[in-house]
């Protein structure tokens, strides 16, 4: 199961590579029946050490280089296949390969996301114009898309090891674009890099034993919403009925808010998590709640 997971990411990265892919972050909850214990690894990517609050807007915090922090999920991926799997990361990535060397078809789902997420990138971004849109645009729909070169990425890390992207070669390319673009990455920031493993958030819900990965990842948003309705009967309001709405959407309002105010990294920012899952705060959520 780790290794299909792993996989899996691995081919969501090139085929639907706008959700999220190896230099972003991720999160995992691990459990195996011989270690008795749920436990977290945090695989979020972190702020350059040169990089201080001050130093930017909110518009160089939405793309380019200077909203980039070093990357967290290729060492993820290869923290969870190398101390869970049973495959190399070689054979975990293969069905990747082929999607990034042979290209695959754009769904309408697909090339409608990305036209609005990003259809002013290839003007933009040379760089992103030379591997998505070599001749200027995206490809349409049913349109071929590839990348080679991160399917060379991975190749290379399963020859060599995760040290050629984090302390190697890639490291030294990927920090040399960076700076040149008039980013802040170091290569002690990528070589100092590290998955942490965290005790994981726990909560009951309806008898069940409910797990959630810690801050920084956003895990006890839908943790508390879980927490406030527990108490109602969504069943006797009907799916989607206009009352089903109304208390689902207060419910993630207020979990929303808690999480604005609480999820940061623990590193720096402590939060009354145990307090914000418990029954007594679930309670007085819940009140706020106009029926």
């Amino acid at each position: 199961a780790f290794d299909a997971g792993i996989a899996a990411a691995l081919v969501l990265s090139a085929v639907e590579g706008w959700m999220g892919g190896p230099g972003g972050s991720s999160f995992y909850l691990v459990y195996r029946p011989q270690d008795s214990e749920v436990v977290a690894l945090d695989a979020c990517n972190l702020a350059p050490e040169a990089a201080s609050a001050g130093d930017f807007s909110r518009a160089m915090l939405s793309e380019g280089v200077t909203s980039m922090g070093i990357p967290g999920t290729m060492a993820g991926y290869w923290t969870i296949v190398e101390r869970y799997g049973r495959l190399n990361f070689a054979q975990v990535a293969a069905p990747a390969l082929a999607y990034l060397e042979d290209g695959f078809p754009l769904t309408p789902a697909g090339a409608g996301i990305i036209n609005a997420l990003c259809g002013h990138c290839p003007s933009t971004f040379p760089n992103f114009a030379r591997v998505f849109a070599p001749l200027g645009h995206f490809p349409g729909v049913g349109g071929t898309m590839k990348n080679p070169e991160l399917a060379q990425t991975y190749r290379r890390i399963a020859a060599e090891g995760i040290d050629v992207f984090y302390k190697g070669a890639i490291a030294k390319e990927m920090v040399d674009y960076v700076r040149a673009q008039g980013g802040l990455w170091s290569e002690e920031d990528l070589a100092s890099y590290q998955v942490v493993q965290r005790r994981p958030l726990h909560m009951s819900y309806r008898g069940y034993d409910v797990y959630g990965c810690p801050p920084p990842s956003s895990s006890i948003t839908w943790m508390q919403i879980l927490k406030m309705l527990e108490a109602q009967d969504l069943r006797s309001l009907g799916h989607n009925s206009t009352a089903y709405i109304h208390r689902f959407t207060e419910a993630q309002k207020l979990a929303h808010a808690d999480a604005y105010h609480n999820v940061s990294d623990p590193a720096f920012v402590g939060a009354p998590l145990k307090a914000l899952l418990s029954d007594a705060y679930a309670e007085v959520q819940r009140r706020r709640i106009d029926p």
